[in-house]
């Protein structure tokens, strides 16, 4: 049973990350530096500009660019603690967790409300599960609106971090649930979780609270139909195997010939082959 529940969260999960799409395109970095570069022309004593100059070439990857903007910055009396927290953020890109958290650690005993600082030190390689908890929490907590991803991530901390840490998970997500609404990525979140700890009804009560417009949606309805069938409740599971199929044939012939769609059809085909 716990092999075939991780194979269908895994599929699930799949399908799900399939579904999504970036509707946003990330702006030419290499635009907004001729942007600021201009600007750093007109007004070069200007310590912010060259710090933005710097977080742009950190974005590029071009770390001693980055490094000499940051200096120049220095020079012309930046703040000193957004100083360590643009250099942290730049060693921890770099892949020197060591020298990313000395910095990161110094803006936080400064300033230990600051979420920008907690999370980026929360996200470097040698955190420890329990300290990377921690800082996103405190985040979250600060943050007037925190992201949903923000729960997501740390929910995902907690569940790499073992079996004793999966309630902690399962409350952080609803936590977030409960701050900012039934969002889809959080109640995937919550699915996958309590699948992974074979608590097939409360998956099920979970995919209950999509908006109805997504409930009929092939990826939704295949998922919860493997969420069923974990259950024993396989009559109920393979009316919705075939509701799922039903789906697909619905949906534009464009859609049909898609990535997204051939992975639901191969599911349902393992499930029709008692695979």
């Amino acid at each position: 049973m716990r092999r075939l529940c991780d194979r269908l969260i895994a599929a699930s999960a799949a399908l799900i990350a399939l579904a999504a799409v970036d509707l946003f395109a990330h702006p030419a970095i290499d635009a907004r530096i001729r942007s600021v570069s201009a600007r750093i022309e007109a007004t070069p004593t200007d310590a912010d500009l060259y710090l933005r100059r710097g977080d742009l070439y950190r974005q590029l990857g071009d770390w001693s660019a980055a490094l000499d903007d940051f200096e120049n910055a220095e020079r012309r009396g930046a703040d000193p603690v957004e100083l360590m927290y643009q250099k942290g953020r730049l060693w921890a890109d770099a892949g020197d967790a060591v020298r990313a958290r000395s910095y990161l650690d110094r803006v936080v005993a400064l300033r230990p409300d600051d979420p920008h600082a907690r999370l980026a030190r929360a996200r470097l390689a040698s955190v420890s599960p329990q300290s990377a908890t921690n800082d996103l929490t405190r985040a979250i907590d600060v943050l007037e609106r925190p992201a949903p991803d923000l729960y997501v991530e740390r929910a995902r901390i907690l569940l790499q971090a073992g079996a004793a840490f999966h309630e902690m998970a399962a409350q952080g997500i609803e936590e977030g649930i409960e701050r900012l609404g039934p969002l889809v990525t959080l109640l995937d979140t919550a699915v996958e979780i309590e699948l992974s700890r074979q608590r097939f009804d409360a998956a099920l009560n979970y995919l209950r609270r999509l908006p109805s417009v997504l409930q009929s949606q092939p990826e939704w309805l295949l998922r919860y139909a493997d969420a069923l069938s974990l259950a024993g409740r396989q009559e109920e599971a393979n009316f919705y195997y075939d509701r799922t199929r039903m789906a697909v044939d619905a949906r534009p012939a464009a859609w049909r010939r898609s990535e997204r769609a051939a992975a639901i059809m191969r599911r349902l085909d393992e499930v029709q082959s008692g695979g």
